[in-house]
């Protein structure tokens, strides 16, 4: 795969769309595509030895953004687009170069006390274009300024806002777009959800966090979507499929205005990645770590939530138990706690990096307090993205499957941006399709986490736990997706999909 290929895609990715900004789901899933291929390095383990740490700068998006106000549109394809056209599509004639007088100006919206992530994510695509942005937040949690200050001006001449500020200013007509971090009306002001029905002469972007509030905010878009300058953004391919199905419902026509169909408002996939600043140093491993000894859970802890806690300790204790050795432990004989071996060998304890408060009356075997789990709490992002990249593996122990249905989890994307990879299941990789390696390690549906990491530290396979040759102690994770076809599926099928099997095969190869 070559720069070219992608910047073409991105071409094909724009043409596609009659609106300013919205293009940014696209960006952001080809330059994280573009990171991962990359920054490979042929290390023949289970985990990536290292990872890249500067995201790829391989288009001029000032350019871009000047073009999409300055061009015109054709139904004819260029000449050097390698990829098939639709016979709707339409692209952007690039003979027109006119330099525009005015800017295009973007008012992000955030009325959340949280969403820092896709806050940073979104100013961070927006700061590729050029395009001047308003942010319209005052208040942003654990030292979040200090990564965003890298590439999005927090203080003068470009600063965040106030939220009331932004109404007199849509009023006026300001801005070229408006995008909105959350379509739920809990999170939008009242002034601004009387005002939205009128903005019918700029783009409005607005992202789906969770679809049980979908249908809320309805009417408030009617006249937005009626004037084609809405789109729906979402954070993951399985949350987009969710919205295009309640599009396409017996609710698409909104009062006595039958003729409107909501499947006409484009859906778009946005990854939430940004760079970390430069005095974040991600850690060099000396030697190929071949099995993970530290681990990450993401999430708050208690018995209920997300996370499936009480399964993670049950099987934890159980593995450590019956085999302490193999986890770096022995077991106390005087109250059965674990306590990490002092025998001279190269097994190192296992312990589980747990982010995230501990709640009041969570329960949790006293065996694995002392040495087993890692406490964090309360971290400025900084210290947060600094331990987590020092780590080996992030495990997501969803709670339910609605984080492959109707929501998405944050743990995959706080991976891709430290640079660790994440054990997931093939449901999790279809849903979260912008996750290819070196990002993930794959196991089968049904089994546990935990039951994986044990495995992976006797040196066997993850996906079929069978030894493997004393020659190659552990198989590539690469020669493994190709050789059972599943990965290579997924890349084929996926709607983003820009890979060729030429360019897959000599990645394997390589690998």
């Amino acid at each position: 795969m070559t720069l070219n290929s992608v910047s073409t895609k991105t071409w094909r990715v724009l043409a596609r769309q009659s609106r300013t900004i919205f293009t940014l789901a696209s960006i952001s899933t080809l330059a994280f595509v573009t990171l991962l291929y990359l920054s490979q390095d042929g290390t023949d383990a289970f985990l990536p030895e290292s990872w890249d740490y500067e995201l790829p700068q391989q288009w001029d998006w000032k350019k871009l953004a000047k073009e999409w106000r300055a061009s015109t549109v054709s139904d004819v394809p260029m000449e050097d687009d390698p990829f098939e056209i639709e016979e709707s599509a339409h692209v952007w004639d690039n003979t027109c170069h006119e330099a525009v007088d005015k800017e295009l100006k973007v008012a992000v919206y955030d009325w959340t006390p949280f969403h820092e992530e896709v806050v940073g994510s979104i100013l961070a695509s927006l700061n590729d274009t050029g395009v001047q942005t308003d942010m319209y937040r005052r208040a942003l949690r654990y030292s979040f300024t200090d990564i965003l200050e890298t590439f999005y001006p927090t203080r003068d001449p470009k600063s965040f806002r106030y939220q009331h500020e932004l109404m007199p200013k849509l009023r006026e007509g300001d801005y070229d777009a408006l995008i909105m971090t959350s379509c739920d009306e809990r999170w939008i002001q009242p002034e601004l959800l009387e005002i939205l029905p009128t903005l019918t002469n700029m783009s409005v972007i607005c992202l789906h966090h969770e679809m049980w509030s979908f249908n809320a905010h309805r009417s408030r878009l009617l006249n937005v979507a009626k004037a084609d300058k809405l789109t729906f953004l979402t954070l993951g391919a399985h949350v987009k499929v969710l919205v295009k199905e309640e599009n396409t419902g017996p609710w698409t026509a909104d009062g006595e205005d039958g003729a409107l169909q909501w499947t006409n408002v484009p859906t778009e996939v946005f990854v939430p990645i940004f760079p970390l600043p430069e005095s974040i140093v991600l850690p060099s491993r000396a030697t190929k770590r071949i099995t993970p000894n530290d681990v990450a859970v993401l999430g708050d802890v208690d018995d209920w939530g997300r996370r499936d806690y009480p399964k993670l300790w049950a099987n934890l204790m159980q593995a450590i138990q019956e085999d302490p050795g193999a986890w770096g432990y022995t077991i106390s004989p005087e109250n059965g706690h674990f306590i990490p071996s002092l025998e001279a060998t190269d097994v190192q304890p296992f312990r589980v990096h747990l982010f995230g408060a501990r709640k009041e009356g969570t329960v949790i075997p006293e065996e694995l307090l002392e040495h087993v789990l890692v406490f964090y709490s309360g971290l400025d992002y900084i210290d947060y993205y600094r331990e987590l990249s020092k780590l080996d593996l992030v495990l997501p122990i969803l709670g339910s499957d609605e984080y492959t249905r109707n929501r998405a989890t944050a743990a995959f994307p706080a991976g891709v941006i430290s640079r660790v990879p994440a054990l997931v299941k093939p449901s999790q990789l279809k849903a979260y399709s912008y996750l290819e390696p070196p990002a993930i390690v794959l196991h089968p549906e049904g089994t546990h986490e935990v039951e994986v990491l044990a495995a992976m530290r006797r040196g066997q396979d993850p996906w079929t736990s069978v030894n493997a040759p004393e020659s190659n102690p552990v198989l590539s994770p690469m020669s493994r997706y190709s050789h059972s076809g599943l990965l290579d599926e997924h890349l084929r099928r996926r709607p983003d999909s820009h890979h060729g099997r030429e360019d897959w095969d000599s990645y394997v190869a390589d690998v």
